[in-house]
Formats: structure tokens, sequence, C-alpha cells
């Protein structure tokens, strides 16, 4: 009867160490599990956090590119403008020489004339 009372201690005893070690595994895979939660949030919102940050960056060098943009196309109208200005500036000095000239043709057709009359008076 110690043999079968042994044998059923020794089985209790046996089985309450596989439901000991079924529940320590059970703990250890779900504490795993956990775990691996807690790190997968943890590169989420390190990836959030560098999507941001990617953002912003990418923001701020629009920013930069547009400004440059507009300052030189700022630039560009200037040089325009002053381009206009000296070929203005060129044109009515061309406009008043051409007056010149057409004022001194005058002059000279003028006095041909007179020296024709005079020509005539002397012969």
């Amino acid at each position: 009867m110690e043999i079968v009372v042994t044998t059923l201690v020794g089985l209790v005893a046996a089985a309450i160490g596989v439901a000991a070690g079924v529940q320590l595994s059970r703990r250890k895979v779900l504490g795993g599990l956990s775990v691996a939660e807690e790190r997968a949030a943890e590169i989420l919102t390190d990836a959030e956090i560098q999507k941001k940050e990617l953002l912003l960056e990418a923001k701020e060098q629009a920013v930069k590119l547009l400004s440059t943009a507009e300052q030189d196309a700022r630039q560009q109208r200037n040089e325009i403008k002053s381009d206009q200005g000296r070929l203005r500036q060129k044109e009515e000095s061309l406009d008043r020489k051409a007056e010149s000239v057409e004022q001194r043709e005058r002059q000279l057709t003028g006095r041909e004339q007179e020296l024709e009359v005079r020509a005539k008076d002397v012969d």
C-alpha cells in the first residue's frame, strides 16, 4: 500500500509540477509578448517622431527654396528695370543726335540754297 501511496504522491507531485511548469511557461510567453508589444510601440513612436522631423525639415527646405526663388526673381526684375533705363537713355541720346543731324542738314541745305542764289546773282 505504501507503494500505491508513494506512486499517487509522485503522480500528484508530477501533475503539480507539470501544471506549475505550464503556468510558468504561459507567463513567460505572455511576458515575452508584453515586451514585444512594448518594443513595437517604441518603434512606432520613434518612426512617428522621425516622420515629423523629416516633414519639418522638408518644409524648412521648401521655405528656403521659395525665399531664394523670390529673391532671385526680385534681383532679375531690378536688373531688367536697370537695363530698360539704360536702353531708354541710349534711345533718348540717339533721338537727340538724330535731331541734331537733321537740324545740321537743314542748315546745310539752307546754306547750299543761299550759295546757289549768290552764284546766280554773281553770274
